[in-house]
């Protein structure tokens, strides 16, 4: 009998026509990324009939009424296919050339107010078996990144019952993103960002969460779709305390935009600016919901800030968050299928 190792199964990402969702597309139109982590496993939820049959004996039978799939998976983000997981997550996505540049693109992604948010076939190829999950759809990324580490990404999704696939692996090797490529800014406002100071944090995590539902429709035990409703984004900060600025913050209840910005000045990609791998959050208010400091006599003394997203509506353009990635992809590599 065969088996494999979990090293030996791999993970891709290919999105669908928006006009055919749950319409399974090619893995070579996609993108295949290598995890720490990873599972797209079949879920279902039978009903058990315990009605009395005149013995002590309970359980009768079950009836296979509901079958669906999670896709989880960890890794180290790379430049290339994190533009499916936040145009996912977020619904909007615009891409052109970089300034000045014919081969390096700039990936605009931003909120879309649709409830029916892009959808992915998800594969899981392997030794053992191959399998896809059609009309995927992003319910939750958490990205984490220590100044001496690099960003790494938790990503759940949903989709589907799991049926057979297959493809053809191709790696590509793209840009890493880590802690020495950050700046991280904040100001009274998003116009204040530009010309602000990056603020010495050593810890970030951020979590960009979408309230996805399943919806099930009668003639079949899958969801005919998914329902992606509210969007939700929060996070926490770690840094050296220096004052009380941040408690104050939080005690005065002060709105601050944040940027997150990772440019990998180190990797040249255009020749213009130079153009640099890059990938760059606006979150443009955000309300500090906690502050805490270190205690223990012999640790330093640091500060945990927590923050959440709110949409700002006195924008010019009023909105909650931008995200931008800069690469070598094309305008069209997170787009539905022409």
């Amino acid at each position: 009998m065969a088996n494999q190792v979990n090293r030996q199964r791999s993970l891709c990402i290919a999105r669908e026509d928006d006009a055919a969702k749950g319409t399974a597309v090619a893995a070579s139109t996609g993108h295949f990324l290598t995890f720490e982590s990873g599972i797209l496993k079949g879920m279902a939820d039978p009903v058990i009939n315990e009605e009395s049959a005149g013995v002590l004996e309970a359980g009768l039978e079950t009836f296979a009424n509901k079958e669906w799939s999670e896709l989880t998976f960890k890794s180290i983000v790379k430049a290339d296919w994190l533009g499916h997981v936040l145009t996912g997550l977020l619904g909007g996505v615009s891409s052109a050339n970089s300034p000045g540049e014919s081969a390096c693109r700039d990936h605009d992604i931003t909120v879309s107010q649709s409830v029916d948010a892009p959808a992915y076939t998800f594969f899981m190829l392997g030794t053992l078996t191959s399998e896809k999950a059609t009309y995927g759809t992003f319910k939750r990324c958490t990205l984490e990144c220590n100044a001496d580490g690099v960003l790494t990404p938790e990503v759940e999704a949903l989709a589907q019952a799991m049926e057979s696939g297959s493809g053809t692996n191709s790696f590509a090797t793209d840009n890493h993103f880590q802690g020495s490529h950050l700046t991280v800014k904040h100001g009274a406002n998003t116009s204040d960002l530009a010309g602000a100071n990056g603020v010495g944090f050593h810890s970030l995590s951020l979590t960009i969460e979408r309230d996805v539902q399943p919806h099930f429709a009668f003639g079949s035990d899958e969801p005919n779709k998914f329902i992606a409703g509210s969007l939700r984004i929060r996070g926490t900060l770690q840094l050296l305390r220096t004052g009380l600025t941040y408690r104050d913050y939080f005690t005065d209840g002060t709105f601050q935009a944040f940027r997150f910005d990772f440019e990998d000045t180190a990797t040249t990609i255009g020749s213009s600016t130079p153009t640099y791998s890059q990938l760059l959050f606006d979150l443009d208010k955000c309300q500090i919901i906690g502050h805490d400091i270190t205690d223990a006599a012999d640790d330093q003394d640091i500060e945990t800030i927590e923050f959440q997203a709110m949409y700002d509506l006195d924008e010019g353009t009023p909105r909650m968050c931008y995200a931008l990635i800069a690469n070598t992809e094309s305008t069209t590599a997170y787009t539905e299928p022409a």
